[in-house]
């Protein structure tokens, strides 16, 4: 009886020890299953997200502006905020709604969306991606379905068009359009929805609850398509190799702290050289429509 009582003993005991040894590598494979999908997840094929599928370099020197696909080292020109941190910049990365994005005074970025619109960004823009909010910059939308721009005081919405908005620092806008019909509404009901069509533009001035239509000069559209025309053609070529993809958020049990200020909502350019100062939207001729 007591050599059974013996055996039994050993094996409770033997099963105990398997059980405390199994219990850490269960726990350990567990923590390598759920962090493995987190890696490259801002790079992952999504097709429902947004994709900053281009990276440029803007030559404002020229006039017209020339452009070239940045080299690695020149993505940093690019900020994206998500939440509270920013994001390693490549080509090909997937956007959510809320993040926002500040190109600098060097670089243009190229997004497209899920229904196959684009997004061009010059230089020392500032948006934030969800419907398309314009803090500050100039932006080019080719728009196929419905599609929104808003700032602070003007919302322009299209669908089956394409249209070119200057946003100053100081909420002035000029709104062009290239192709189709834009309508340009204030936000404040200042005055009643225009619509802008082929070739127009409209400038909205904020101090003045003011807003004019006119034609827009031969000069500036053609500028206009000319920069976009580079762009087309350089999206369409390879964009340089990245490195190892990194995700964006911190692994778990990583604690992150972040004792800087948040820049959400302001049109700064979030790193120590500040872009130049461009004077407000205004037309080059005051012909009225």
């Amino acid at each position: 009886m007591s050599t059974k009582n013996t055996v039994f003993s050993k094996m409770k005991t033997a099963l105990f020890y398997i059980v405390l040894h199994c219990i850490p590598a269960g726990f350990l494979i567990g923590l390598i299953g759920c962090m493995a999908p987190l890696v490259g997840h801002a790079y992952q094929d999504n097709p429902a997200r947004p994709v900053l599928y281009g990276i440029l370099t803007e030559d404002r020197s020229a006039d017209p502006p020339e452009y070239r696909i940045a080299t690695a080292k020149e993505w940093r020109q690019v900020r994206i905020l998500r939440g509270n941190r920013y994001l390693d910049i490549a080509p090909n990365l997937y956007l959510d709604r809320g993040d926002e994005i500040w190109t600098g005074p060097e670089s243009a970025v190229a997004i497209r969306f899920p229904n196959g619109s684009q997004l061009y960004l010059r230089s020392g823009s500032h948006v934030r991606i969800g419907s398309i909010f314009a803090f500050a910059g100039e932006l080019f939308v080719r728009v196929k379905g419905a599609f929104q721009v808003d700032t602070e005081f003007v919302t322009a919405g299209a669908e089956g068009t394409g249209w070119v908005m200057k946003v100053s620092p100081n909420g002035n806008t000029l709104c062009t359009v290239l192709e189709g019909r834009v309508q340009v509404a204030s936000k404040r009901n200042y005055w009643r929805p225009l619509l802008v069509t082929a070739d127009r533009q409209n400038v909205t001035r904020r101090r003045s609850r003011y807003t004019r239509m006119m034609l827009a000069p031969q000069r500036e559209l053609n500028k206009m398509r000319y920069w976009i025309s580079q762009i087309d053609r350089l999206t369409h070529e390879s964009q340089p190799l990245t490195k190892d993809y990194q995700d964006d958020r911190p692994p778990p049990f990583h604690f992150y702290f972040n004792f800087s200020p948040s820049r959400q909502g302001t049109d700064r350019y979030p790193r120590p050289e500040q872009p130049p100062r461009r004077p407000d939207p205004e037309p080059s001729h005051d012909t009225v429509y």
